[in-house]
């Protein structure tokens, strides 16, 4: 699965109404060649719902978007690609968690 943290945008740290983070991907013009297929209010607001599921879940939004992707029967893999090596934490989803139907 191509880009399943949506270039960033179900980490989390793109907030509504801010501007992005300094060092972040959609903070460069260079790197932030996809932004208009997956940044935008309605987008960044959506995420921000997501959070308290994330949380209730045990688990961060990036994990949560990571097992929501897995659950999908078509997806043999997903491979997150963060800019820097440095930037990469791996957090895989708890074995006992399931995403509910309305995911």
């Amino acid at each position: 699965m191509w880009s399943p943290l949506a270039q960033g945008v179900l980490t989390g740290k793109y907030k509504p109404g801010r501007p992005a983070p300094q060092g972040s991907r959609f903070a460069s013009d260079t790197m932030a060649v996809s932004k208009d297929l997956v940044h935008s209010g309605a987008t960044l607001e959506a995420v921000q719902r997501l959070a308290p599921i994330a949380e209730e879940a045990g688990m961060s939004l990036p994990t949560l978007a990571l097992a929501w992707v897995l659950r999908r029967g078509e997806v043999a893999s997903a491979s997150p690609a963060p800019p820097a090596p440095s930037r990469y934490t791996p957090t895989p989803p708890p074995p006992a968690w399931s995403c509910p139907t309305t995911c």
